[in-house]
C-alpha cells in the first residue's frame, strides 16, 4: 500500500514537471542591437514565448527594463538577461556623454562601440624629442571608461571623433585636452 501511495506521489510530480515544461511564458528579446551604454526604448524590444528554464525576464517586466542602459552590446534576437542591464545608479546624473577628437596614431586601431579604454594626457613638450619620455609622462585622466560612439573624423585624415560616457566632474578636462591635441587611448579589458 505504501508503495502505491510513493508511485501516485511521484506520478503527480512528475505530470505537474511535464505539463510545467511544455508551458510557453513570454520573455523580452532584443528587436534590434543596442549598443554598450545606451538607453533600452520600446522600440528595443519585443517578445516571444519560451518553455523551459531559460534565464531570461518575463515581458510583464518590460516597465522596469524601459530606461535602463544596456551593460554591454546586446544583439538583435537575444532573450533579454538581467545582467545585461547597467544598475539604475550606473545611469543616473553624475554621467555624461563627451566627445573627443583624438589624433592619428593615438589610439588602438579597430576601436568599436563597447570597448573600454583608458583616457591618457599627453604632456605639452613640443620641444621634447618624441623618445625623451613623453609616455612614462602621461597622465591617466580616466582609468576604464566606456566607448558609445566612434568614427572617422571627416575633417582630418586617420582622426577619429569618440563619444564616452562619463563622469561629469572629468568632461570638461577631457574637452581641453582634446582641443589641444593631447589625449590618447589605451583600449582596456577584453
Amino acid at each position: 500500500m505504501g508503495s502505491l501511495v510513493l508511485c501516485a506521489a511521484v506520478a503527480v510530480v512528475v505530470g505537474g514537471l511535464l505539463q510545467r515544461a511544455g508551458q510557453k511564458e513570454p520573455v523580452l528579446v532584443l528587436a534590434r542591437r543596442v549598443p554598450a551604454s545606451v538607453e533600452i526604448t520600446r522600440a528595443d524590444l519585443t517578445t516571444v514565448a519560451v518553455a523551459g528554464d531559460v534565464s531570461s525576464i518575463p515581458a510583464q517586466r518590460m516597465g522596469e527594463v524601459l530606461g535602463r542602459r544596456a551593460a554591454y552590446m546586446l544583439e538583435a534576437g537575444a532573450i533579454l538577461q538581467t545582467q545585461a542591464l547597467l544598475p539604475a545608479s550606473a545611469t543616473g546624473e553624475a554621467e555624461a556623454s563627451v566627445g573627443i577628437s583624438v589624433a592619428a596614431g593615438l589610439a588602438p586601431e579597430g576601436l568599436e562601440v563597447g570597448d573600454r579604454v583608458q583616457i591618457l594626457e599627453l604632456p605639452d613638450d613640443e620641444n621634447s624629442p618624441a623618445d625623451a619620455g613623453l609616455v612614462e609622462r602621461a597622465e591617466a585622466l580616466v582609468d576604464d571608461v566606456l566607448i558609445v560612439g566612434v568614427r572617422e573624423d571627416p575633417s582630418q585624415s586617420g582622426d577619429l571623433v569618440v563619444t564616452l560616457r562619463v563622469a561629469k566632474g572629468v568632461a570638461g578636462a577631457l574637452l581641453v585636452a582634446s582641443s589641444r591635441d593631447r589625449v590618447g587611448l589605451v583600449k582596456v579589458g577584453p
